[in-house]
C-alpha cells in the first residue's frame, strides 16, 4: 500500500513539475527541461516497477521509451531502433563475461567447490571463530556468483551455529550480508563493477584490486556493526523445516572436490589478467595477439568456465553437467537482459545531455572532487528509487562517462568506478528483492530487517565511499 501511494505522488508531482519545465523550455532553460525529462523517465521506471508490480526489464524499457520520445530525435533512427542499439552496446561489452561468470558460479555450487571453500575456510579460522569465516567467504563467493545465491549457499552454516549458540545467529547472518554485498557492487566479474569498469577503460585487474580493498575495509565496518547488532536486537532461529543438513544435500555422490582444484577456476582468470598487466602493461591494443588473449576479460573467463566444466564432471555424469549448465545459462540470461535494459537507460540519458545538465546547473560538480560527489550521490538515489544495485551502477556510468572528458582528473578513474559502487549499497530498503530474501529466510520483521541489513549496507557505502575519498587525493595514481 505505501509503495502504491508512494508512486502516485510521485507520479502527481512530476506532472506538475514537467508543465512548469515545458514552461521554462520556451522560455529558454534548456538544462531544466534536459533534467525533468530525466526526472520523468527515473519516475516511470519506479511508478513501473513499484506502482504497477511490472517486472524490472519492462520498468525499464517504459523509462528509456519516454526519454526517447521525449528526447530529439537522432536522424535516420527509429525510436526503436535506439532503444535497441543501446541496449546491443552494453552486451556487446559485458554479455559473454556475464555468461561464463555464470557458468562458473553455477559449476562451483554444483560440484560442491564452494562448500569445499567455505569449509575450508572455517576450518582455517576455527568453529570459534565462525563469523568472520562466513564474512571472507561470503565476499569471496560473491565474486563469481550472485548475492542471492551465495546467501543461501551460506545460511545453512549460520543456522547450524545457532543450534548451539542461540546469541550467534544474528551475528552469522550480519556476516554474510556484509561479505557478500560489497563484493556484488565493487569487484568484477560480477555485472555492475564489470560494466563500470569497462564504460571508464579501466582494466579488470585494477577493478578488481582495488574493489578488494575498499570492499575489505568498508566490510570491515559493517562486521563491527552486525557485532553491535548482535548485542542490541534479538533474533531466533526461524521455525524452518530444512536442517542442518540442506548444504551437505547438496555435495555431490562422489565426495567433495580438492581445495586445489576448487580454487583453480577462482585464480586462473585472475593470474591471467594479473600477468598481463604485470609482464606486458600498455593498452589493449598494444599487446601482442597471445597477451590480448591472455588479458581479456572474455579469455579469462572462458579458460574459467572450461576448468568449471572440468571440475564438474569429475564429480557428476555429463547429463547432470549439461543440466548444471543449462541452468547457469538461464540464470545469466536474466541477469544479462536486466544489466543491459539499465545500461540502455543510462544511454538514453547520456544522449539526452543529462550530465552536462547537472554540472551547468551545479557548477560544483565540475571538478576532480566534484565528480566524485556526483558519482555516488547519483547511484544512491537511483538504487533508492528502483531498488537494484546493478542498474543503478550501469545508468550512473552512462551519465559520469562523458563528463569526465570535460574535468582534468587528479586522480586515476578506478575511483569513479568505486565511488559508482560505494553508491550502490545506499538506501537500500523495501523495493530491493535483497532485502524481502533477507527477512523471509532469516525470520527477520521489516523493521529488524530495516535496522540490520539496509543500515549495515548503507553505512559501508558511506564508509567506502570515504576511504575513495581518501585515496584519490593521498594516492591519486594519475594514469
Amino acid at each position: 500500500m505505501f509503495e502504491r501511494v508512494l508512486a502516485t505522488t510521485s507520479i502527481s508531482a512530476i506532472t506538475t513539475i514537467v508543465a512548469r519545465a515545458l514552461l521554462n523550455g520556451i522560455l529558454g532553460d534548456l538544462r531544466l527541461v534536459v533534467l525533468l525529462i530525466a526526472l520523468l523517465g527515473i519516475t516511470v521506471v519506479v511508478a513501473s516497477i513499484i506502482g504497477l508490480r511490472l517486472h524490472p526489464i519492462l520498468g525499464l524499457v517504459l523509462g528509456t521509451l519516454t526519454i526517447l520520445l521525449l528526447a530529439d530525435a537522432v536522424p535516420g533512427q527509429s525510436i526503436a531502433g535506439r532503444l535497441s542499439s543501446g541496449m546491443a552496446e552494453i552486451f556487446q561489452k559485458i554479455g559473454l563475461p556475464i555468461v561464463f561468470a555464470s557458468m562458473v558460479g553455477g559449476c562451483l555450487l554444483d560440484s560442491g567447490a564452494a562448500t569445499r571453500i567455505v569449509q575450508s575456510i572455517v576450518g582455517l579460522f576455527g568453529a570459534g571463530r565462525i563469523a568472520p569465516a562466513l564474512s571472507i567467504s561470503g565476499f569471496l563467493m560473491a565474486v563469481p556468483v550472485y548475492f542471492d545465491t551465495v546467501f543461501y549457499l551460506l545460511l545453512p552454516l549460520a543456522k547450524a551455529v545457532a543450534k548451539d549458540r542461540p546469541s550467534q545467529y544474528l551475528m552469522s547472518v550480519m556476516a554474510i550480508i556484509v561479505g557478500a554485498t560489497m563484493a556484488h557492487s565493487l569487484v568484477p566479474p560480477t555485472p555492475g563493477p564489470l560494466l563500470v569498469a569497462n564504460r571508464l577503460g579501466i582494466s579488470i585487474g585494477t577493478m578488481m584490486l582495488g574493489g578488494t580493498i575498499v570492499g575489505g575495509i568498508a566490510s570491515t565496518f559493517g562486521f563491527w556493526y552486525g557485532k553491535w547488532c548482535s548485542n542490541q536486537f534479538k533474533l531466533g532461529l526461524p521455525n524452518d523445516p530444512s536442517s542442518t543438513d540442506e548444504l551437505a544435500s547438496e555435495i555431490p555422490r562422489r565426495g567433495l572436490p580438492p581445495l586445489w582444484l576448487s580454487l583453480l577456476p577462482l585464480l586462473v582468470p585472475l593470474g591471467m589478467i594479473a600477468a598481463a598487466e604485470t609482464f606486458v602493461g600498455g593498452k589493449t591494443m598494444e599487446r601482442s595477439v597471445f597477451w590480448q588473449c591472455v588479458g581479456d576479460p572474455v579469455f579469462a573467463l572462458l579458460a574459467a568456465a572450461i576448468l568449471a566444466f572440468i571440475l564438474m564432471r569429475r564429480v557428476a555424469s555429463q547429463a547432470t553437467t549439461q543440466i548444471v549448465l543449462s541452468k547457469a545459462v538461464s540464470d545469466a540470461g536474466v541477469i544479462l537482459l536486466l544489466t543491459c535494459a539499465g545500461g540502455g537507460f543510462g544511454v538514453a540519458l547520456n544522449q539526452l545531455g543529462v550530465g552536462s545538465a547537472i554540472v551547468e546547473q551545479f557548477p560544483s560538480f565540475r571538478t576532480s572532487t566534484g565528480l566524485l560527489f556526483m558519482a555516488f550521490a547519483t547511484t544512491a538515489l537511483i538504487r533508492a528509487a528502483q531498488g537494484s544495485a546493478t542498474v543503478a551502477m550501469t545508468t550512473t556510468v552512462e551519465i559520469i562517462r562523458p563528463l569526465m572528458d570535460q574535468v582534468e582528473l587528479a586522480y586515476h578513474p578506478i575511483y569513479i568506478a568505486l565511488a559508482i559502487g560505494c553508491g550502490s549499497k545506499l538506501f537500500a530498503w523495501m523495493n530491493d528483492s535483497g532485502f524481502w530474501q533477507v527477512a523471509s529466510m532469516t525470520g527477520m520483521s521489516t523493521s529488524q530487517t530495516l535496522k540490520t541489513f539496509s543500515a549495515a549496507l548503507t553505512l559501508m557505502g558511506i564508509v567506502g565511499f570515504t576511504v575513495v575519498l581518501f585515496g584519490a587525493f593521498l594516492l591519486p595514481f594519475r594514469s
